[in-house]
């Protein structure tokens, strides 16, 4: 699904790469549907909580480790010969706008990532690492879209330089809301 998106991942395909046969893929998911409504469930909720929520909880300094984790997903991401993107992003603009589980599910995965940023930002501000007058939300909802934007762009590219190029806005972007 990470390569071909969900529509052009067949059942066949998913078998192939995997020790299972149909019946027991089947036994487990009854359509292809259920299967993807639990990789974003399960896979890529995890793979987001673990980037970007996890390690903002408690952090000493809300902005660097935005900026670490972005950091160390581009450096995985430029170790893969083909860099993919985002693969909640690819979901959510492959499958929200046809599925209506799909869009619930990954808004349900945005919204986590984005109330993460938000309390590190808050937290950041009651910290006095982050500007008074910087509004959370929206904030964290800028932030979000500037690594999905990132990830985009770096993936349409496909040229390492965009993932770095990223990296160092981010920095850049952090940099003014730190407080003085």
């Amino acid at each position: 699904m990470y390569v071909h998106g969900f529509q052009g991942t067949s059942i066949d395909r998913i078998v192939a790469r995997t020790d299972l046969t149909k019946g027991a893929l089947f036994n487990a998911f009854p359509s292809k549907l259920a299967l993807g409504y639990a990789v974003v469930d399960d896979v890529i909720a995890d793979m987001i909580r673990a980037q970007w929520v996890v390690p903002l909880e408690g952090a000493e300094d809300p902005l660097e480790v935005i900026a670490r984790s972005f950091e160390a997903g581009a450096v995985e991401l430029e170790r893969m010969p083909v860099h993919h993107g985002c693969p909640l992003n690819n979901l959510a603009q492959e499958m929200s706008a046809i599925d209506p589980g799909f869009k619930e599910r990954t808004q349900r995965v945005f919204d986590e990532w984005i109330a993460a940023f938000r309390g590190a930002l808050e937290d950041g501000q009651r910290q006095g690492l982050v500007r008074a007058e910087v509004n959370a939300g929206d904030t964290a909802l800028l932030l979000t879209t500037l690594i999905e934007g990132i990830l985009s762009l770096a993936k349409n590219s496909q040229e390492p330089e965009a993932l770095r190029a990223g990296a160092r806005n981010i920095r850049t972007v952090l940099a003014t809301l730190r407080a003085p």
